[in-house]
């Protein structure tokens, strides 16, 4: 019992890290979370793409960026969340495998695996992609507010956030979009919404997630 609910207190700081249930300064909580730390620790500056859906557990996919050109990406997922048509015992496992990642804080365990090595030209490629889109200059949905403002005539409450934590040595920050790319299309203009948008394709083609 006192396992569970160490457990359940892991996934429920995790996911107050995300949705700021307490109300209390972000950077503080995003600090908090040891994966975090140690990316600031050994990059320069670090972006985590982290398409936050119904579920709580994190699904990470980083960039970290040291010197000049020398980019590391990196992802953080569950393994067997796409697991479907095992053997019943099979499926029993992954499930109950699932369960644990779910209740696992991000950090440097089995979970954080290497994607790529960048270097050079390529590297400094994806780079200038990034940063002609200011991610550390963006207003997110907590400066401006979630969807259209109050009247909207449109609205959605089933859908996604877009988050990005931003890790530098000197702070960590969180940017999140609520259903970005609807509210883009029902009313369009916030440069930072639709910046974000563009640095979520730019992750997909980077990871090929698409593809996935």
């Amino acid at each position: 019992m006192k396992s569970y609910l160490n457990s359940f207190a892991i996934a429920l700081f995790f996911l107050c890290s995300v949705i700021n249930c307490s109300g209390q300064d972000s950077s503080s909580r995003e600090a908090a979370i040891p994966l975090h730390l140690y990316l600031q620790q050994q990059h320069d500056s670090t972006i985590i793409y982290f398409p936050f859906e119904k579920a709580a557990a994190p699904r990470y996919y980083i960039i970290g960026k040291s010197g000049n050109a020398q980019l590391s990406l990196y992802t953080y997922v569950n393994p067997y969340r796409a697991a479907r048509n095992y053997p019943p015992e099979v499926l029993k496992k992954f499930i109950k495998e699932s369960t644990k990642f779910t209740f696992t804080l991000p950090d440097t365990n089995r979970y954080f695996i290497p994607y790529r090595n960048l270097k050079s030209e390529e590297g400094r490629k994806i780079w200038d992609s990034v940063i002609v889109l200011t991610p550390w200059m963006l207003k997110d949905d907590a400066v401006e507010g979630e969807g259209c403002g109050k009247g909207a005539k449109c609205n959605t409450y089933d859908d996604w956030m877009l988050t990005f934590f931003l890790i530098t040595k000197s702070g960590i920050r969180k940017i999140y979009f609520y259903a970005p790319e609807f509210y883009e299309q029902c009313c369009p203009g916030r440069e930072g919404r639709q910046k974000a948008v563009q640095l979520e394709r730019l992750f997909k083609e980077v990871f090929k997630l698409d593809k996935m």
